[in-house]
């Protein structure tokens, strides 16, 4: 077999991790540091990996066999699909591949924390302070610490930190929601309101509390958090909307079509444009900001 049918590149592995495991770019980036770090502690680069284990080689199609992937330690990079352009894959390794951990970037776990603590600066100030404790850490595969840990400008910004599922759900399970013990419950109640959320059925603006964003987008999304909080008595997080707006592709004229992590929508101009869980988690945080704003 020659290293052209051995091997494929970063954005085929990219998409197979997607479609099985729903993988992020931060997610494989995190995998990869942790299949080196395990392969440089155990001395176990020359063995087959196992499961758990992803690896990433370069010069495929120059060397054989190839060298091992690694990031280049320093200066951190903003976009990690840009740093593992370069890299390839086992096809086998990809196919099999079965993560022992999963990963959250800074933003995504803020958002969902805000959800709880009722604020972005009450949910940093949380995560800060349990780092503080040490029972948690960011990382960035470029820097290692993350200015979560030290101000240190040559660490990667508090915005690039990648935290470990099990840690952040540990930090949740202090509302004692983080994980819910009836979630099964708290899904079968968003699914009785989900027909509800369509156009023709959506809530009054007025019924809605705090500001309405002026995108019909926004319009939607807020729609769609108002009912999921109404059915579960908690903040939607920007996750669970993106996920019920993708139910809603074919029954909302202006959504056009599912992307990983979010929709395509298209504007009153009939320009199409996309709405992923950042775009989400910050509508949500201005409307809640303006929950709190007239509530005070």
């Amino acid at each position: 077999m020659t290293n052209e049918d051995q091997y494929i590149p970063y954005h085929a592995a990219r998409e197979l991790l997607v479609g099985r495991l729903k993988a992020t770019p931060e997610e494989i980036a995190a995998w990869l540091w942790d299949g080196w770090c395990e392969d440089c502690e155990n001395k176990t680069e020359d063995k087959p990996a196992p499961e758990h284990v992803l690896r990433g080689y370069t010069h495929v199609h120059e060397l054989n066999p190839p060298p091992r992937f690694v990031f280049h330690i320093g200066e951190y990079v903003q976009n990690l699909n840009s740093a593992m352009t370069g890299c390839y894959f086992i096809r086998d390794e990809i196919t099999r591949f079965a993560p022992k951990e999963r990963y959250v970037t800074a933003p995504a776990f803020i958002e969902e924390l805000a959800g709880y603590t009722g604020s972005r600066e009450e949910a940093e100030a949380l995560i800060q302070s349990r780092i503080y404790e040490s029972m948690i850490m960011g990382r960035h595969p470029n820097t290692g610490l993350t200015q979560w840990e030290d101000a240190n400008p040559a660490y990667a910004p508090k915005d690039l930190a990648i935290f470990r599922r099990s840690d952040a759900d540990m930090i949740l399970k202090e509302f004692d929601r983080g994980v819910p013990p009836d979630e099964n419950a708290a899904a079968a109640a968003v699914e009785q309101v989900l027909p509800a959320i369509g156009k023709e059925a959506q809530s009054s603006d007025d019924a809605i509390p705090g500001k309405m964003p002026r995108t019909a987008i926004g319009k939607l999304a807020v729609n769609v958090a108002w009912e999921i909080e109404c059915a579960t008595g908690k903040r939607a997080i920007a996750s669970q909307v993106i996920n019920k707006l993708q139910e809603l592709e074919k029954d909302e004229p202006i959504l056009t079509e599912k992307i990983p992590h979010g929709v395509k929508w298209v504007t009153s101009k009939g320009k199409g444009k996309s709405f992923d869980v950042q775009t989400c988690a910050k509508a949500l945080e201005t409307w809640n900001t303006s929950r709190n704003t007239s509530r005070a």
